[in-house]
């Protein structure tokens, strides 16, 4: 048995037998260190696919770093606090602009109540919409076909008259109706539309450029 084995070692075409169990962990400074301090500074968790890590501060190291989410939940948390949005550390002013959420937006609670009202409110919206177009196309109609002669006799409506008339009639009624509806809702469409917005605008943060900063010290640049 011993003697197979030595054959074994000595010829170079045996493959040598695999270690049993995990081979000694191969650490790089450089990785360690890094990865050491890329962890969120409010939720201490790590770098995530739909999270990233962000610097958008002059802070370095372990405070460095921080997912957008938590730091857009922090500002909405001091949204009533005094002073701009910056850091509680630095003193930085973040850079960050609006964005439209358009993948993921989302429409602000409405009540059944609002929803029959607002749908009356839309009939009669159309309906004073058609009144108008009609008004002005039986206007330019009137013009255009009935001669002059006629159209000084006043005794007698033409039918383009008669429908201006009551396009006139219908177009009042049916304003006076979309006022009293939207009275009556809680949210008027345009509240309802200016929260739409609000709720699906978000703080876009961006990274810490220090080029752009011009109040860092010019010897550490």
């Amino acid at each position: 048995m011993a003697n197979v084995q030595e054959e074994e070692c000595k010829n170079p075409l045996v493959e040598p037998i695999p270690v049993i169990g995990h081979p000694p962990p191969i650490y790089d400074e450089d990785k360690v260190s890094v990865q050491s301090i890329a962890y969120c500074r409010i939720c201490f968790s790590g770098d995530e696919p739909n999270d990233v890590l962000i610097s958008p501060c002059r802070c370095s190291g372990s405070m460095g770093y921080i997912h957008r989410s938590c730091l857009t939940r922090w500002l909405e948390q001091k949204k009533g606090s005094r002073g701009s949005a910056k850091c509680e550390l630095c003193r930085f002013v973040f850079h960050r602009h609006k964005k439209f959420k358009v993948k993921s937006c989302r429409m602000p609670p409405v009540s059944r109540r609002d929803k029959i009202l607002h749908t009356v409110f839309v009939i009669n919206l159309l309906i004073m919409i058609g009144c108008a177009v009609a008004t002005i196309l039986c206007f330019l109609a009137d013009r255009e076909r009935v001669p002059p002669k006629r159209r000084q006799d006043k005794s007698k409506l033409t039918r383009e008259e008669i429908i201006t008339l009551t396009c006139g009639v219908l177009f009042f009624v049916s304003f006076f109706v979309a006022m009293a509806v939207q009275i009556k809702a809680k949210n008027t469409i345009y509240q309802l539309f200016v929260k739409f917005i609000v709720h699906n605008m978000e703080w876009q943060i961006d990274e810490y450029d220090k080029s752009k900063d011009r109040t860092y010290p010019p010897q550490f640049v």
